[in-house]
């Protein structure tokens, strides 16, 4: 069975009584590609809070603020979030952003999604940029400087200070 019948060889001047069959084949088409299109779920914007942690604690840490949000799209989490310190504390080691609103994928290839970037203030780093990756059966992500060479480098507590502030929008698959 072809999709689209026999077309009438008689459409003079747009006469609707000829265009009529060609619009029942054409509206046929056009329900039949409806049909079968995979329906993409997508959550509206809501509230997370983030974290951060140096190897893991947060001795003695003090933020100003630590807002986000986030929404989903098929398989995958759009967030966004913005953290200012006020007191970096006593903990020591690398940098993590976390509290996620949702797990990271098991399956995700580690470091095979970064950010843009990571918008910071009053953090110190030698190399270009900073970038973070989401780890795999997760709630957290891991933050990088890219430094000469294309290599890079664990962002720990010596780049931060006591007014240091992170932000990003990034997205993971779930």
């Amino acid at each position: 069975m072809s999709i689209i019948g026999p077309l009438p060889n008689n459409i003079v001047n747009g006469d609707a009584i000829d265009a009529v069959p060609v619009m029942a084949n054409f509206n046929w088409i056009v329900s039949q590609v409806n049909a079968n299109v995979p329906i993409i779920s997508q959550t509206p914007l809501a509230a997370w809070t983030p974290s951060v942690t140096f190897g893991g604690g947060s001795t003695g840490l003090t933020t100003a603020f630590k807002i986000g949000s986030y929404y989903t799209v098929g398989a995958m989490v759009v967030v966004a979030f913005d953290i200012l310190l006020t007191a970096k504390g006593s903990s020591t080691g690398a940098l993590q952003i976390g509290n996620l609103p949702i797990t990271v994928n098991a399956s995700w290839v580690s470091g095979g999604l970064a950010f843009q970037g990571i918008f910071t203030a009053s953090v110190t780093f030698a190399g270009r940029s900073l970038f973070a990756t989401a780890v795999p059966s997760s709630t957290h992500l891991s933050v990088f400087e890219v430094v000469s060479g294309g290599t890079s480098v664990v962002v720990d507590d010596t780049f931060c200070s006591n007014s240091s502030e992170f932000s990003g929008t990034f997205m993971y698959p779930m």
